[in-house]
């Protein structure tokens, strides 16, 4: 009899293996055989996209789009990607400011003026775009007015060359006088 026993012992094992196999089928209810799906309920939320995250987010890309241009020197596809940044979300400081230094480089300085502006508006606390605007006014004639913007390029919280707006307004007071 003790030669059985190793037998009945995989026998029982084997029978048990089965046993949880077929127990496992039987409770499975994503797969049925007729093909039917049955009737799900939706549990999550349609999403909604809020009109103005969707323009942001557009304005967002032609911005980089824009930037992207400029760099390479395509001062007129930097303008049309600005232009069209500007359509979907006219309060974007990257679009105007970005539009104006293409307009800078297509040698259309004075069309430029304004969008250096607004970008100093809509964003007061950056740096880059207070001294851009600074720029064009003292390109402009109008060193004086140049200097303010320069000031307070200067001193606008984490811009990280604070020197380069301090050297830009001397340069433009000496000019001056």
């Amino acid at each position: 009899m003790p030669q059985h026993e190793p037998v009945k012992s995989a026998a029982l094992l084997v029978g048990a293996a089965i046993v949880l196999l077929l127990s496992a089928c039987s409770n499975s209810t994503a797969i049925r055989r007729d093909g039917s799906r049955g009737a799900y309920r939706q549990v999550a939320r349609e999403v909604q996209i809020d009109p103005a995250a969707k323009a942001r987010g557009t304005a967002y890309t032609m911005v980089q789009v824009s930037q992207m241009r400029l760099v390479s020197g395509d001062a007129a596809g930097a303008a049309s990607a600005a232009e069209s940044a500007l359509k979907a979300y006219p309060q974007s400081p990257e679009a105007h400011s970005l539009l104006a230094l293409s307009l800078d480089a297509l040698g259309r300085g004075k069309q430029s003026g304004p969008h250096h502006r607004r970008a100093a508006e809509l964003a007061p606390d950056r740096g880059a775009f207070l001294n851009n605007y600074g720029i064009w006014l003292c390109s402009n004639g109008q060193a004086s007015a140049s200097l303010g913007w320069f000031g307070r390029a200067a001193a606008a919280p984490r811009y990280g060359t604070p020197g380069g707006a301090h050297g830009n307004g001397g340069g433009c007071a000496g000019e001056e006088g």
